[in-house]
Protein backbone atom coordinates (compact mmCIF):
# COMPACT_ATOMS: atom_id res chain seq x y z
CA UNK A 1 0.00 0.00 0.00
CA UNK A 2 1.10 3.50 -0.65
CA UNK A 3 2.00 5.38 2.50
CA UNK A 4 -0.44 8.12 3.28
CA UNK A 5 1.15 11.51 3.49
CA UNK A 6 0.53 15.08 2.58
CA UNK A 7 -0.85 15.28 -0.94
CA UNK A 8 -0.98 11.51 -1.44
CA UNK A 9 -3.76 9.01 -1.53
CA UNK A 10 -3.48 5.33 -0.63
CA UNK A 11 -3.20 2.73 -3.38
CA UNK A 12 -3.48 -1.02 -3.21
CA UNK A 13 -3.45 -3.95 -5.59
CA UNK A 14 -5.48 -7.14 -5.33
CA UNK A 15 -2.34 -9.05 -4.29
CA UNK A 16 -1.39 -6.46 -1.64
CA UNK A 17 -4.89 -6.45 -0.21
CA UNK A 18 -4.99 -10.25 0.03
CA UNK A 19 -1.52 -10.33 1.63
CA UNK A 20 -2.66 -7.74 4.18
CA UNK A 21 -5.78 -9.77 4.95
CA UNK A 22 -3.76 -12.96 5.49
CA UNK A 23 -1.25 -11.16 7.72
CA UNK A 24 -3.98 -9.63 9.85
CA UNK A 25 -5.86 -12.91 10.13
CA UNK A 26 -2.69 -14.53 11.46
CA UNK A 27 -1.32 -11.72 13.62
CA UNK A 28 -4.15 -9.32 14.54
CA UNK A 29 -7.56 -10.69 13.62
CA UNK A 30 -9.24 -7.99 15.70
CA UNK A 31 -7.94 -5.44 13.18
CA UNK A 32 -9.62 -6.94 10.10
CA UNK A 33 -12.36 -4.29 10.26
CA UNK A 34 -9.63 -1.62 10.04
CA UNK A 35 -8.45 -3.24 6.81
CA UNK A 36 -11.90 -2.73 5.35
CA UNK A 37 -11.69 1.00 6.16
CA UNK A 38 -8.27 1.19 4.53
CA UNK A 39 -9.68 -0.61 1.48
CA UNK A 40 -12.55 1.87 1.22
CA UNK A 41 -10.07 4.77 1.15
CA UNK A 42 -7.57 3.20 -1.23
CA UNK A 43 -7.62 3.27 -4.99
CA UNK A 44 -7.28 -0.22 -6.48
CA UNK A 45 -4.50 -0.44 -9.06
CA UNK A 46 -3.94 -3.38 -11.41
CA UNK A 47 -1.28 -5.99 -10.92
CA UNK A 48 2.00 -5.06 -12.60
CA UNK A 49 3.39 -6.66 -15.74
CA UNK A 50 5.45 -9.79 -15.12
CA UNK A 51 8.61 -7.97 -16.23
CA UNK A 52 8.33 -5.63 -13.23
CA UNK A 53 7.72 -8.56 -10.88
CA UNK A 54 10.87 -10.22 -12.23
CA UNK A 55 12.76 -6.95 -11.64
CA UNK A 56 11.54 -6.91 -8.03
CA UNK A 57 12.69 -10.52 -7.62
CA UNK A 58 16.09 -9.52 -9.02
CA UNK A 59 16.27 -6.87 -6.28
CA UNK A 60 16.12 -9.73 -3.77
CA UNK A 61 12.47 -9.59 -2.70
CA UNK A 62 10.74 -12.82 -1.72
CA UNK A 63 8.28 -14.21 -4.26
CA UNK A 64 5.26 -13.20 -2.13
CA UNK A 65 6.43 -9.55 -1.95
CA UNK A 66 7.68 -8.98 -5.49
CA UNK A 67 4.21 -8.39 -6.99
CA UNK A 68 3.52 -5.73 -4.35
CA UNK A 69 6.65 -3.73 -5.16
CA UNK A 70 6.05 -4.24 -8.89
CA UNK A 71 2.50 -2.88 -8.60
CA UNK A 72 3.83 0.11 -6.65
CA UNK A 73 6.39 0.82 -9.38
CA UNK A 74 3.77 0.39 -12.09
CA UNK A 75 1.34 2.76 -10.33
CA UNK A 76 4.03 5.37 -9.68
CA UNK A 77 3.74 5.07 -5.90
CA UNK A 78 6.05 7.33 -3.95
CA UNK A 79 6.25 5.24 -0.78
CA UNK A 80 5.22 1.85 0.55
CA UNK A 81 3.58 1.01 3.85
CA UNK A 82 2.42 -2.34 5.10
CA UNK A 83 -0.97 -2.75 6.67
CA UNK A 84 0.62 -2.99 10.11
CA UNK A 85 2.30 0.39 9.51
CA UNK A 86 -1.04 1.90 8.58
CA UNK A 87 -2.74 0.46 11.64
CA UNK A 88 0.01 1.79 13.87
CA UNK A 89 -0.11 5.26 12.27
CA UNK A 90 3.29 5.01 10.57
CA UNK A 91 2.02 5.22 7.00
Amino acid sequence: MLARGEGTSPLTSPHALEEARRNLEAKRPEALDCLQRVREQARMVPEAPMALARRALAEGLPLKDAPILAAAWSAGAEALAGVMDLLEGKG
